[in-house]
């Protein structure tokens, strides 16, 4: 009766413990984090602001034998200029997009694959499977103050900032308020994308 009890009901529940503790180990997890060196005039904007501007990658490989999560963090943006002239300010959103398989159809008695499509998340959590790896984007979403204007009027009044910087964030904070209360300590720590608009023309 007790070896019963061993085999049938602690040894399995033991197992499954140990496997969820395994997992959770992020062992065999890698997560790779490339972002733009800097950012022209060209990368912002084409016939208008673009819709989403490429701040960086992440690419994420499993090598372990089972699945596993990860997460990234949440991040906002904030231009600054370095001699102080200007006050830093929120471009716009940053997002993470994953480009999606398609989902599968009929039509006209065929299976059509629809083409991929994004999906946006401010914060990434998700599932990799054992022995692959995936890519995910980090975009800027610009916001509408960036959008109506033109090339030459993006220079004119953003031309003086030198920097795009990328700060972590555990909470969810207005990006105006969150870029004009950081203190140049903080946004130091940050990661830092040149802006290269000043000699660039519209």
């Amino acid at each position: 009766m007790q070896l019963k009890i061993w085999f049938g009901i602690i040894i399995p529940v033991i197992i499954v413990i140990f496997l969820a503790l395994l997992g959770s180990l992020n062992i065999g997890l890698t997560i790779n984090k490339n972002y733009n060196t800097e950012l022209t005039l060209d990368d912002i904007y084409s016939n208008g602001v673009k819709n989403t501007i490429q701040l960086g990658r992440v690419n994420v490989k499993n090598d372990n034998f089972m699945s596993n999560r990860y997460q990234l963090p949440s991040l906002v943006a904030c231009l600054v200029d370095d001699d102080g002239g200007k006050q830093s300010i929120s471009p716009g959103t940053v997002q993470y997009s994953e480009s999606k398989v398609g989902d599968t159809l009929l039509t006209n008695g065929e299976v059509v694959v629809a083409p991929p499509y994004y999906s946006y998340q401010s914060t990434f959590s998700d599932e990799i499977k054992s022995h692959s790896s995936k890519e995910v984007k980090i975009e800027l979403l610009p916001g509408y103050d960036f959008t109506v204007k033109n090339g030459e009027q993006l220079l004119s009044d953003y031309g003086a900032y030198d920097k795009l910087v990328l700060v972590e964030s555990r909470q969810k904070y207005d990006n105006y308020y969150f870029c004009s209360t950081q203190s140049s300590k903080d946004l130091d720590n940050g990661i830092k994308i040149a802006l290269e608009l000043k000699n660039n023309s519209s």
